[in-house]
């Protein structure tokens, strides 16, 4: 990185904790000009940033991105807020409600950065990403957990499919118990019960369900 232009090591040091990376990002984020030539160099002469399969998304190598973002926390706070702020505006306009996510965690704008996941949670879900579910479940306290009920389906299937069954019938119960709760998500609080049953071999159990 060292022997590098300054502007390009600016440039890194400005997207260091972006992740996926794009041009129009860190011109958005790091109020630059066009970056495309610099971040294309940079793909195809040196290992610091790896192309996507469609060539228009980057991301930052694992060594560099610690070094880069142990050269970045030495510019002041208010910039890296700043920087923050703007990727996760962007992130959120393009629809990566999770990368949006990242960067509202990092200013401490936990509001928002549920909000994003919010958007997500079904996606995740279908693609099986419940660990990473969880990881947010077991972030929040049990007062900002109820007061998200949109969280409560895909929290239970995660749970559903670990070993944390008691907590996912809990859960179960909760749903169908919301005054609020309509035909679909009971039906789908059905399904989630009968996940648990066969995840734990309970056969009688899922005979029961109705």
């Amino acid at each position: 990185i060292e022997p590098l232009p300054q502007p390009v090591v600016s440039l890194l040091v400005g997207m260091a904790r972006f992740d996926p990376i794009h041009a129009e990002l860190c011109a958005f984020a790091l109020g630059c000009d066009d970056p495309s030539q610099h971040l294309a160099r940079l793909a195809d002469e040196s290992p610091i940033l790896t192309r996507s399969e469609n060539g228009e998304w980057l991301r930052l190598h694992d060594a560099a991105r610690e070094v880069l973002v142990e050269m970045q926390d030495s510019i002041s706070a208010t910039d890296r807020w700043q920087i923050a702020e703007r990727a996760c505006a962007w992130y959120a306009q393009q629809g990566l409600y999770e990368a949006g996510a990242a960067q509202a965690t990092l200013v401490g704008d936990r509001e928002e950065a549920l909000r994003l996941i919010e958007l997500s949670l079904r996606e995740m879900t279908s693609q099986g990403r419940n660990s990473e579910v969880l990881e947010w479940f077991d972030r929040m306290s049990r007062d900002t957990f109820l007061e998200r009920p949109s969280f409560w389906p895909a929290t239970a299937w995660a749970l559903a499919m670990s070993d944390r069954a008691k907590e996912a019938r809990n859960l179960v119960s909760m749903i169908v118990d919301r005054p609020e709760s309509g035909e679909s998500e009971r039906f789908e609080a059905n399904l989630i019960l009968g996940a648990i049953c066969s995840y734990q071999d309970d056969f009688v159990g899922l005979e029961d369900i109705q």
